[in-house]
């Protein structure tokens, strides 16, 4: 699995200690608001563990029941499908960089920029 958030418990604890299924049914929060929660009652996955564990869930690391609770996060909250489809992306986007290692380089790219880069390499 992926490195967590220091501080931050596997996705097993966090899954099982939101696992009241004696919770009422709570209604979504608006849409525009920040740190959006989706209380929904029993399992609880927040958009704040939805981000944290993006990259596990993402490779199938999951248990079932945690990825199906993710998968319930993402019907509801509009937010959270938009940060997936744009970290999705930037993967994409990412490994293309780095398709053809003779490719050669922009003529606009300041040498500047160039030389910070190999150093940041060589360090």
């Amino acid at each position: 699995m992926t490195a967590k958030p220091s501080g931050f418990g596997d996705i097993k604890d966090v899954f099982e200690r939101n696992a009241d299924h004696s919770a009422p049914v709570h209604g979504l929060a608006k849409p525009g608001k920040r740190d959006q929660n989706l209380l929904r009652g029993g399992r609880i996955v927040t958009c704040r563990e939805f981000a944290d564990f993006i990259a596990d869930y993402l490779s199938n690391e999951l248990p079932v029941t945690v990825r199906s609770a993710f998968d319930d996060h993402l019907r509801l909250c509009p937010n959270c499908l938009k940060y997936l489809t744009g970290y999705q992306e930037t993967v994409k986007l990412g490994k293309r960089a780095f398709e053809d290692d003779d490719a050669a380089l922009p003529a606009d790219v300041p040498e500047e920029l160039v030389r910070s880069i190999l150093a940041a390499r060589r360090a």
